[in-house]
């Protein structure tokens, strides 16, 4: 029930958090079968809750073992089903000090559980599939071998594909692959135990890469994650996949990464011309404060006779909205900004600072609210008032596209030779792209 209740209010969050969830491919999840859900690692124990809440089930979770110093913090992670892993920087004999852990893993999966694990052994902002690590096949076979080559594990990969990992209000698309089943690989593990590792280690880098938005290399990653802002139409036109889905972004995404990998290889001066141009653009709208979204066509079109109605009709509730959420929603983001050095935990620490902090104030406004209103306008405030945290976060980008919008119109009108520049490097940058598309 504690882990189902953790679960709900995790969902919450992610609801909240995210401008927009996507999950697909969970038909390709297995039922009864013990089953290892590998992730690639972006950001930091986000990653591992969120596949939990957004799965069926209870899955156990492997995870860093410093996290588990504090005697409070070992009983909160433990009760959650969070096992620690040893690694060699822990300064210890993580042979020793895994072991048991992997005995528990291996009878977690004979009763049919699940498992969450990191197969990459560490998170990095890039989105860039590293080499797989040997814990994935040393749990999977150690149970198959365990248990007598009875169990049938199966290995599912799991692509976690974030807008912007670090920021309130991008989007998640997670995106389940076909598993790999263990039976496959048994023979070669009973004749060669060090060859059935390294290519289940292989097989199952391949899928994770389908599955999630793998650059393969980190030269080009920022580039190419600003073309993707700025141009987002346009790459779905050149694959032929219609927008509107997040797991359509993905595929865009990975359609691009097909044809520029060997577009850069057999191209590298236009290559790395692409590469410069991108971030020289990047730069220059960030010294301009625009948005990449701007250079869409909407982006340069005027402000709409609905977008001005919102803009006024809906400021008092914008103001009551965000006078009520302003603390549990600021000060995640402030604390993080100026203690957290490694952006990776940003969304993690935000999203469970905010959820505490939603909690709190809402039991504090509820309570008040049944008190001095009576139980019929209570129920009405109740309900009111996350109504308006929903309406400000809406008039709030409504607000910063409105503001991008006139950005770009006042550049234009009063500074023409920028904007010249902008089209200019638009111009070369989408007669690259008509290279890497023919």
């Amino acid at each position: 029930m504690w882990y189902g209740w953790i679960n709900g209010w995790v969902l919450a969050g992610l609801y909240t958090y995210f401008r927009k969830v996507e999950v697909t491919g969970k038909h390709n999840i297995p039922k009864g079968k013990p089953l290892i859900l590998g992730l690639n690692h972006q950001n930091a124990f986000l990653d591992a809750i969120a596949v939990a809440a957004l799965v069926e089930g209870q899955p156990y979770f492997l995870v860093r073992s410093d996290v588990f110093k504090a005697p409070i913090a070992r009983v909160f992670f433990s009760s959650l089903k969070m096992m620690p892993v040893y690694r060699e920087r822990d300064g210890v004999n993580t042979v020793d000090y895994n072991k048991p852990i992997f005995e528990k893993c291996h009878s977690i999966l004979s009763k049919s559980g699940q498992i969450i694990l990191f197969p990459e052994g560490s998170h990095d902002r890039h989105k860039v599939r590293r080499p797989i690590k040997k814990g994935l096949a040393r749990i999977a076979f150690g149970a198959e071998d365990a248990y007598d080559f009875s169990l049938d594990v199966q290995v599912v990969p799991i692509g976690l594909n974030y807008s912007q990992y670090n920021k309130f209000g991008s989007t998640f698309h997670m995106n389940i692959g076909k598993p790999l089943s263990l039976k496959d690989y048994i023979v070669e593990f009973k004749n060669h135990p060090n060859k059935a590792n390294a290519e289940l280690a292989k097989d199952f880098g391949q899928r994770l890469s389908e599955v999630m938005v793998d650059y393969g290399k980190t030269e080009f990653h920022d580039a190419l994650e600003f073309l993707r802002k700025m141009f987002p139409a346009y790459l779905h036109e050149k694959a032929g996949i219609a927008p509107g889905t997040l797991a359509n972004d993905t595929r865009a995404a990975q359609d691009l990464i097909r044809r520029f990998i060997p577009w850069s290889e057999a191209h590298p001066t236009e290559a790395h011309q692409l590469k410069e141009v991108l971030l020289d653009l990047k730069n220059f709208l960030k010294e301009q404060k625009l948005h990449p979204c701007i250079m869409s066509d909407m982006g340069r079109k005027r402000i709409s006779l609905k977008d001005s109605v919102l803009l006024v009709f809906g400021f008092p509730i914008f103001v009551w909205g965000a006078a009520l959420h302003y603390l549990p929603f600021m000060y995640p983001k402030r604390f993080c900004d100026k203690q957290v050095k490694d952006p990776v935990f940003h969304s993690s620490l935000k999203m469970a600072f905010g959820l505490a902090g939603f909690s709190a104030v809402y039991l504090i406004l509820f309570t008040l609210g049944f008190l001095f209103l009576g139980w019929k306008m209570g129920v009405l405030f109740m309900l009111l008032v996350p109504l308006s945290g929903w309406v400000s976060i809406k008039y709030y980008y409504l607000i910063r596209q409105t503001l991008g919008r006139l950005a770009w119109q006042n550049l234009s009108t009063k500074k023409p030779e920028k904007a010249t520049i902008v089209f200019h490097r638009i111009n070369e940058i989408k007669r690259l792209l008509e290279m890497i598309y023919k």
